[in-house]
């Protein structure tokens, strides 16, 4: 499921900030999705942000989910490698995966269906108080993809304690010959950093995608 419930430890909270952008980008699907969906491209995504200063590819491994669950409704970053995602499972604030029914290994889940799922870490320099200021924000994620469904999963937590669930959507237009990529990102934030956050977010995501054509 996305981050519609957010749990800090103790309570639980909706997400305080979020953002959503589409773009339309003259190539086919099967040439964006492996750019903007994969591994492969991943590391120029990520760079292409003006707030990334540093990026390094971690391990590399898979994910099961059952055959009912959906990625773009799923929160994976912090499962063990194959297993599936239990069922009301949900982000904490601390990073953690708190769920509601046990973690099954994938050899005793119903249909479970491998994805793989790539760990990274990154450093963005992020303007406050009108760029008066700048801070060194240290993230921690994951990127996950479906490549049947054309969905990707891009999930991290901060050294602040920001936890950022974004989720990119694939979808042909005219004919095959276009790609409309979708995002949406949820997230949960300390409520003294909410203002900054939404409004670096909204703007920042904008901006980003904006520039994913010259990838191509």
């Amino acid at each position: 499921m996305s981050p519609n419930a957010v749990d800090t430890g103790s309570t639980t909270k909706s997400p305080n900030f979020t953002a959503s952008h589409s773009v339309l980008l003259d190539h086919p699907i099967s040439i964006v999705f492996e750019i903007l969906g994969t591994t492969k491209g991943h590391e120029r995504v990520c760079k292409l942000s003006s707030l990334c200063s540093s990026f390094e590819l971690l391990e590399h491994d898979e994910v099961a989910l059952a055959d009912n669950a959906k990625l773009a409704e799923s929160s994976v970053r912090t499962l063990p490698a194959h297993t599936t995602l239990p069922t009301g499972a949900s982000i904490s604030a601390d990073g953690a995966s708190h769920a509601q029914a046990d973690v099954k290994p994938a050899t005793e889940a119903a249909n479970p269906r491998l994805l793989p799922r790539q760990a990274f870490k990154m450093q963005e320099v992020v303007p406050v108080l009108f760029g008066v200021i700048k801070t060194t924000v240290d993230l921690s994620g994951t990127l996950t993809w479906d490549e049947y469904a054309r969905v990707a999963l891009y999930e991290t937590i901060s050294n602040q304690g920001i936890v950022t669930w974004k989720v990119r959507v694939f979808e042909e237009e005219e004919g095959g010959k276009k790609t409309r990529v979708n995002e949406r990102i949820e997230g949960w934030c300390p409520g003294w950093m909410k203002m900054i956050v939404q409004s670096e977010a909204s703007k920042s995501h904008k901006a980003h995608m904006e520039q994913y054509h010259t990838l191509f």
